[in-house]
């Protein structure tokens, strides 16, 4: 059971960040804090004392806190920007009126 909730440590990141609660910057400048949090919880949640259990909950879960940060960097940031952009000026994102005249004129139709 351990080691399965190694694996919703990303997902519990991921969701902080869609939700605005947490930011890649903020990830990425507290990971030293982060990583001896992370040794301390391996360190309770592992079922044997042995380091070599201690570090295979460590190791994922380090992995993960960066994929993290990387997933909300390169994934969730830049599309809270674009929607953030479209919301702030809306006429730039409206579709382009279609050209009045005859039908094909200009793109290589012969008229009649």
């Amino acid at each position: 059971m351990a080691f399965g909730l190694t694996f919703e440590f990303p997902l519990l990141l991921v969701f902080l960040s869609l939700a605005g609660v947490l930011s890649s910057a903020a990830m990425l400048r507290s990971w030293r804090g982060a990583m001896a949090i992370i040794i301390v919880a391996a360190a309770v949640i592992t079922p044997s004392q042995d380091p070599i259990s201690l570090f295979a909950m460590a190791i994922p879960m380090w992995l993960f806190y960066f994929a993290a940060a990387g997933v909300a960097r390169f994934v969730i940031e830049p599309a809270r920007a674009r929607r953030r952009a479209r919301l702030e000026h809306p006429a730039s994102t409206a579709p382009e009126p279609a050209p009045r005249g005859r039908a094909g004129a200009g793109r290589g139709h012969r008229s009649p």
